[in-house]
């Protein structure tokens, strides 16, 4: 268990079974939120978030793109196909 004093912020951590682990885990932890107090959204857990987010909406932005490509060209397709029967049709009958 580490614990900051000044601001009394207590991190625990026990994901392993050897206690240097675990310090050095929890010493990590207690430097992120030290982070995050001090530099609020400057630090570097809300800048790796807000990268993130912004990856996330850029990846949606394309996908929704391609998308719509995919259903232009679906139905450029089906009126294509559909203007070939119909002319076939016709062709049938005439004869």
């Amino acid at each position: 268990m580490e614990i900051f004093l000044i601001l009394g912020i207590v991190v625990t951590c026990q994901q392993t079974r050897f206690l240097e682990k675990n310090r050095f885990l929890a010493r990590r932890q207690l430097q992120e939120r030290l982070d995050i107090y001090y530099n609020g959204d400057q630090s570097l857990v809300a800048q790796y978030k807000r990268e993130k987010s912004e990856r996330k909406e850029i990846k949606r932005i394309e996908t929704k793109k391609t998308l719509e490509k995919k259903r232009a060209f679906k139905s450029e397709q089906d009126i294509y196909s559909n203007s070939n029967i119909n002319d076939k049709l016709l062709d049938k009958t005439i004869e």
